[in-house]
């Protein structure tokens, strides 16, 4: 397991935080592993993330993945939408950048705010 020092907030889509998150099921990615094929075998998607993990957990490196332009989209508005948020439910949300699950190892998930 690599060990990060941390001086400074983590952000998202940074090199730490995609340290953070290497070889662990995420919270954007557990549909895949959910997903079922045809006739009860098991799907495509959810064998490929599998390799992914397992890949990434060998070699410490972790597997560039694809964004669409609406998660780019998503990406560039959401500083807005908490800003929305924000005044209008008169509260700070606290940005954090991975939150590891208290129970199961080697997943988490990337909360927008909380």
């Amino acid at each position: 397991m690599t060990t990060i020092q941390i001086d400074q907030p983590i952000e998202q889509g940074s090199d730490a935080w995609f340290l953070m998150r290497l070889g662990k099921i995420s919270g954007s990615r557990i549909a895949d592993l959910l997903s079922e094929g045809r006739g009860g075998k098991e799907s495509l998607l959810k064998k490929k993330y599998r390799n992914e993990l397992i890949r990434e957990r060998l070699t410490g490196k972790r597997i560039p993945t694809y964004k669409t332009a609406l998660m780019n989209r998503g990406i560039e508005l959401e500083p807005l939408a908490r800003s929305a948020y924000e005044h209008k439910f008169k509260t700070m949300v606290d940005q954090i950048a991975f939150v590891d699950h208290p129970l199961i190892s080697m997943t988490g998930a990337s909360p927008d705010g909380l």
